[in-house]
């Protein structure tokens, strides 16, 4: 009996130690996360390079390149696009003009945008500008150097088809470190000769990386990086900043029902011919997918996209079909994923292709999970019901774990 409450006692001690270490432990974690000083002549409200993380030698380096010479003063042109990635990093535009052998081409700065056919011609005075994109990998950026990014451009300027100015830019951010009890703040970047460097954020509330100050790199390249994005002027009458147009979510109040079978004319395999209120209008769709079919209504069109090689987005393995809506309303949006939870992609039918799909209807669902995390949660969701020609509908859902909960709404 006496061995068995000295084993009692011994196991109680233990336990209380590691209970005391835990707290202790808890407490260390939790004043490294809550209790982080602010940098030394730094004001989060205001934040400057003093709320940065900085490798004094990285830095001091791109600082001792030599100065590069000043691009002349040159008149307001079209400036067009060159470089082989879909936008430029190094000079910042809102948008560039793309020639091909359909014509020249709007495309707004926004990663995922579509562009759009301006004109035939190319202007009789133009621009060209081109890069050559040399960063080194984003995730060794942030985890080897501590920078919130660091670009390295080689780029050429051209009058009409003569080059007449050529640099390599280097374009730094750093990573904001500074003390922000919101979670928020904001740094700048650092802009070296063709390169750019940016810093990570290490502060409180957000571990992982926030945008500081910025700068580029040698002397006078951010001058000349400035003064080429200011070359750009319009060619024609279309807004500086693309028309947002995807559709609302479907559980709000101001959603509705579509539906459409205009089949619209198909340039090639991305390339349609989009007729709008009062307007005309050339569209290349920015998509991969190896097929493409645009069907349009009164308000807006619709574009599956089908792409064989593309198995993740359904359920079994299936095939799937992208779902993009476009608001005739006005030119210049472009195509948008579908504002849904389950109907993004689609499942044609087994016997059925796109050449198949002649209409579209889309409307208000009620949905059930029926498994997952999410089991017996109902919700408002656009479905799409693609149709043939005889009226049968060609789509099915692609998702196993839900089911229409009842009659559709509208």
């Amino acid at each position: 009996m006496k061995t068995f409450i000295k084993i009692l006692k011994i196991t109680a001690l233990v336990v209380s130690v590691a209970c005391v270490l835990f707290v202790l432990y808890i407490f260390v974690i939790l004043n490294l996360l809550f209790s982080s000083d602010t940098p030394e002549g730094c004001d989060p409200s205001m934040p400057t390079s003093a709320c940065d993380y900085i490798d004094e030698k990285f830095e001091k380096e791109l600082q001792n390149l030599p100065p590069v010479a000043a691009l002349p003063s040159l008149e307001k042109r079209p400036v067009f696009w060159l470089g082989e990635k879909r936008f430029a990093g190094g000079a910042e535009f809102d948008y560039l003009y793309v020639k091909d052998e359909f014509g020249v081409w709007l495309r707004y700065e926004d990663g995922g945008s579509d562009d759009f056919l301006l004109q035939k011609d190319m202007p009789e005075r133009y621009y060209g500008y081109d890069e050559i994109d040399r960063s080194p990998d984003l995730d060794w950026v942030k985890r080897e150097l501590g920078y919130y990014r660091y670009g390295i451009y080689d780029i050429s300027l051209f009058e009409n088809e003569a080059k007449i100015f050529s640099q390599t830019a280097y374009k730094v951010v750093r990573k904001f470190i500074g003390f922000i009890k919101d979670g928020t703040g904001y740094g700048y970047a650092l802009l070296f000769a063709s390169g750019e460097v940016v810093r990570k954020f290490i502060g409180f509330f957000n571990l992982h990386s926030m945008r500081g100050t910025s700068f580029a790199a040698p002397q006078g390249t951010e001058e000349n990086l400035n003064a080429i994005s200011e070359l750009q002027t319009p060619l024609a009458d279309f807004p500086q900043k693309q028309n947002y147009s995807a559709l609302g979510w479907a559980d709000k109040p101001e959603a509705k029902g579509y539906v459409g079978d205009e089949i619209a004319k198909k340039l090639a395999r991305n390339i349609f011919e989009i007729k709008g209120e009062g307007w005309r209008q050339t569209i290349h769709i920015n998509s991969s997918a190896k097929d493409i079919k645009v069907i349009c209504g009164d308000e807006i069109c619709l574009a599956l996209a089908f792409d064989e090689s593309e198995f993740n987005r359904c359920d079994n393995d299936a095939p799937h079909t992208t779902i993009y809506t476009l608001n005739l309303k006005q030119k210049f949006s472009d195509f948008s994923t579908l504002s849904s939870e389950n109907f993004n992609y689609v499942k044609l039918g087994n016997k059925y292709t796109l050449d198949d799909v002649e209409s579209f209807k889309i409307v208000l669902s009620r949905f059930r999970y029926i498994e997952g995390y999410n089991k017996g949660r109902e919700i408002t969701d656009y479905e799409v019901i693609l149709r043939n020609s005889e009226g049968e509908q060609v789509n099915e859902i692609c998702r196993n774990e839900i089911k229409r909960a009842r009659s559709r709404l509208r």
